[in-house]
């Protein structure tokens, strides 16, 4: 299956862990900017994250939760 075809198939489930991880984020009272640096990530991937435009890669939700210092299934056990 193509990409796309992926991220279009699980778009539902990719909005709601955005909405997930920038409820998180902001109940640390951080911006994207400061999570991207922390996370050692570009902004634009947690913008796109957030928004449901990408299907990340586990390495990058990994460094979301170590920068949030939470345990990863916490970050997707939504």
């Amino acid at each position: 299956m193509a990409k796309q075809q992926i991220r279009i198939r699980y778009q539902k489930q990719l909005i709601k862990l955005g909405k997930h991880i920038r409820s998180v984020r902001e109940a640390y009272g951080i911006s994207q900017e400061q999570l991207a640096a922390d996370a050692e990530i570009p902004y634009s991937s947690v913008n796109e994250i957030e928004a449901g435009k990408t299907n990340p890669t586990i390495a990058s939700l990994m460094a979301l939760a170590d920068a949030l210092e939470i345990p990863l299934k916490d970050l997707v056990g939504f």
